[in-house]
């Protein structure tokens, strides 16, 4: 009977051994993953930063441009109706 427990204590003491080593890769490769989000998150955060401050540039450009723009159409409007009194006053005469 002691041969016998002693075997079984044996074959135990292999199995929580294993189980232990498993229970170590286990919170081994969840610590590499939660560094590895941390990395992700990270770099996530600078472009998104990297992002805002384009589109704001962006934003700016295409307001200056739509400004030049419609400073161009009124200056052309005022041409055209000038255009069009001389055209017209020159029909006349």
């Amino acid at each position: 009977m002691d041969i016998e427990l002693i075997k079984e204590l044996s074959n135990l003491g292999g199995l929580f051994i294993a189980l232990i080593g498993a229970g170590w890769y286990v919170r081994y490769i969840s610590d590499q993953h939660r560094e590895e989000r941390k990395i992700l998150y990270d770099k996530d955060s600078v472009n998104d930063e990297a992002l805002r401050n384009l589109m704001s540039s962006s934003h700016n450009q295409l307001i200056q441009i739509m400004t030049g723009v419609n400073t161009t159409l009124k200056e052309m409007t005022v041409a055209i109706s000038e255009l069009k009194q001389t055209i017209e006053h020159g029909e006349r005469s």
